[in-house]
């Protein structure tokens, strides 16, 4: 073989192993690091502003206090100074320092932000109130105009407590009602019940605990064990709401005057 069909050769080996590797396609390298940071992605909390920013904080905030507390008191604060808020705190604080289990029942007073609690209260219901939604698939879940949204304008601030307790809210009120106008109350919630200020009063004169109500219930339902549950339970309603009713009636600037 002569020296021209030597080199013929090796080129044409050359190129039909050339194009054989070009023909391979090789999959691609995943490192354990993208491994890592695909998983954290998929579990990734997803929110209109920053995790990290005051306002997501401010609403994850708002969401644990209504999730964890059945009592809300909103009041309106009037000029009220720095060492002032503290001696409030401290007072609320005394108010449960008989209670047992007292870090768990803890008063919180809170300052809001009225446009960023009504941003909680408009996507209280959706799975994530702080996370983008679709307009078309969540807008029936979303509450547009919210009962609250009346009583949040101005300085506002949340007095909450984690139980329904009568005698906790007349203290409460009491409080409020001695700060010489450094306090308006507004309105509550009570078990995820929005009322107006004088339910709240009415709810006030309530001389009975939660506790104290359910064992009321207890009785009632053992004295009447022979009779149709439905309407004890009928019986029992129609009178708490008839005797929040009377003590509305008894706080109306009409009835004040005839008693007079």
């Amino acid at each position: 073989m002569n020296r021209l069909s030597l080199i013929s050769n090796k080129l044409c080996r050359g190129f039909h192993t050339d194009a054989f590797k070009l023909s391979i396609k090789y999959p691609p390298i995943i490192t354990a690091k993208q491994v890592s940071n695909s998983k954290k992605q998929k579990n990734l909390r997803l929110s209109v502003k920053p995790l990290n920013s005051k306002k997501t904080l401010l609403i994850d905030q708002y969401k644990n206090v209504w999730d964890n507390n059945k009592m809300i008191i909103f009041c309106h604060y009037n000029n009220l100074l720095k060492q002032e808020d503290h001696q409030l705190r401290l007072q609320l604080t005394n108010i449960t320092k008989n209670i047992s289990d007292q870090d768990e029942n803890k008063i919180s007073f809170i300052h809001i932000r009225n446009n960023l609690f009504k941003v909680f209260l408009q996507n209280m219901n959706l799975e994530d109130p702080v996370a983008p939604y679709d307009k078309k698939k969540d807008y029936s879940k979303l509450i547009v105009n919210h009962p609250l949204n009346k009583l949040i304008k101005g300085p506002t601030a949340i007095i909450a407590y984690p139980k329904a307790d009568c005698n906790i809210m007349r203290s409460i009120v009491q409080l409020i009602s001695n700060s010489k106008g450094k306090l308006i109350p507004l309105g509550g919630v009570i078990e995820g019940k929005v009322l107006n200020l004088d339910w709240i009063n009415a709810f006030n004169q309530i001389n009975a605990t939660q506790d104290q109500l359910y064992q009321m219930l207890v009785s009632q339902l053992s004295y009447n064990a022979g009779g149709n549950l439905i309407d004890t339970l009928q019986l029992l309603s129609n009178n708490l709401v008839g005797s929040l009713s009377i003590h509305q009636d008894n706080l109306s600037p009409e009835n004040k005057q005839l008693n007079e």
